[in-house]
């Protein structure tokens, strides 16, 4: 701890010189009296030159003198401005045996470790940080750990967005029933419709040849009427020329043969025209059916399709939910083990835990809990922080309670804990370095 702290012209003091005793220091005074001035010198000298701000040295000084001693050693920082009018700065740090170290800044950086000087940089940080910060005071490591938690969430989240997915596919098939009505195999139904068809096709060939016999009786009634006209032709002939006679009764004989012959075909044709090929209407009934059938086999067929596809899907949905409700059972039994690690583990302050992005006090994020509160956990946890130098300030002491303040007094000793605490002026007859214009006042 500091045994002995004097300040010459930084900032706003003049002139302290004092021996602190206990591991509490409490400095008091009325807004801008300079307590922050004190801490801000120990700063100083611990941690460098761009702790001091822009304006180390007192208006209308031109030096300042920063002096600590420890049981182990004494550390002196001075400033001064060049012909420039820039502030420079030189350290030096001897042992108690007089030795010098020969570098200083890294000498007191080293002594510092982990700790931070101040715990309002603790609060300041992000939830995630004060998580680490404290794992790293209490050396905790969760990285395993945290890396399966981590993986598994990740997983789970993947089968969440696939379940959503496979629910949403489901809801296609809300129409198709448990069961199908069975229907006659579709081949047989197409086959007896074939045979329907070549019914049909037969209709439409004996109608083709239907017209085309007619054509033929046709031509065969003009070729009658035509030996008709010949014929007569022939009479007028007969009795205009005797002399052909003979051939023309030869000509009419030959015309009456072909004549009857034309007409047996003539005969033999117009029966078969009337007896053609026709389509019963019960076949026609029959195909009607048939197609009807079809119709419901393709659609019976369909739903078993639809019935098979839903239930995959449904049995893909339910594999899911069991395989995510696995992964939150495997998330939750991790996230036990490092409760359950803290729970056995030695935390500063009582009610103290780690949530899963920031730290909890009763239960709550650090951020609910009162202003004393959040500096009496932050403090505590610096305290616990690795460090040869142990010392910290508290600029806002005057937020903390008579509780607060105790509690922090008797962390304070219990852990060999340099702390020096700022507060607006309070009763003197508390034990406290009261300033005033930068000056000593009790």
């Amino acid at each position: 701890m500091i045994t002995r702290l004097t300040i010459k012209n930084f900032k706003k003091i003049s002139f302290l010189d004092i021996h602190p005793t206990g591991n509490v220091v409490e400095i008091t005074g009325r807004n801008s009296s300079g307590k922050t001035s004190v801490t801000d010198g120990i700063w100083t000298l611990l941690l460098g030159k761009s702790k001091a701000g822009d304006c180390p040295i007192k208006e209308g000084a031109n030096t300042a003198e920063l002096t600590l001693e420890t049981e182990d050693y004494r550390a002196e920082r001075k400033f001064r401005k060049n012909l420039h009018g820039k502030t420079v700065t030189e350290l030096h740090v001897w042992l108690k045996d007089g030795q010098m170290i020969n570098r200083p800044q890294e000498f007191l950086s080293g002594l510092m470790g982990d700790a931070y000087y101040d715990p309002s940089d603790f609060l300041r940080a992000k939830p995630e940080e004060r998580v680490e910060m404290l794992k790293k005071a209490l050396s905790f490591d969760f990285t395993d750990l945290e890396d399966e938690v981590t993986r598994i969430h990740s997983e789970r989240h993947e089968k969440g967005k696939e379940e959503r997915l496979v629910e949403g596919e489901l809801r296609a098939y809300s129409d198709v029933p448990d069961s199908v009505t069975p229907v006659r195999p579709r081949d047989e139904i197409i086959a007896d419709i074939s045979k329907i068809d070549s019914l049909f096709e037969k209709e439409r060939d004996s109608k083709n040849l239907m017209e085309k016999d007619r054509a033929k009786i046709k031509a065969l009634t003009a070729k009658t009427f035509n030996i008709g006209k010949d014929r007569d032709l022939a009479n007028t002939e007969i009795a205009k020329l005797e002399q052909r006679k003979n051939t023309l009764l030869l000509n009419i004989e030959r015309l009456d043969t072909e004549e009857k012959l034309a007409i047996e075909e003539l005969e033999a044709m117009q029966s078969e025209v009337k007896t053609g090929y026709v389509v019963s209407e019960g076949d026609k009934a029959m195909k009607v059916a048939l197609m009807a059938e079809l119709q419901k086999n393709h659609e019976s067929e369909r739903m078993v399709e639809r019935r098979k596809q839903r239930d995959r899907l449904k049995e893909r949905y339910l594999s899911l939910q069991r395989e995510r409700q696995e992964l939150t059972r495997e998330k939750d039994a991790l996230l036990q083990k490092r409760r359950d690690v803290l729970a056995n583990a030695e935390l500063p302050i009582k009610g103290l835990s780690f949530g899963e992005r920031d730290i909890l006090i009763n239960g709550l994020p650090l951020s609910n809990a009162s202003a004393s509160e959040q500096i009496k956990v932050a403090a505590s946890i610096n305290m616990k922080m690795d460090s040869d130098l142990k010392i910290m300030r508290i600029l806002d002491g005057s937020l903390l309670d008579n509780k607060g303040l105790e509690d922090i007094k008797k962390f304070a000793d219990e852990n060999g804990v340099n702390v020096w605490i700022e507060t607006v002026l309070r009763d003197k007859s508390q034990n406290c370095l009261i300033l005033s214009d930068g000056q000593v006042q009790q």
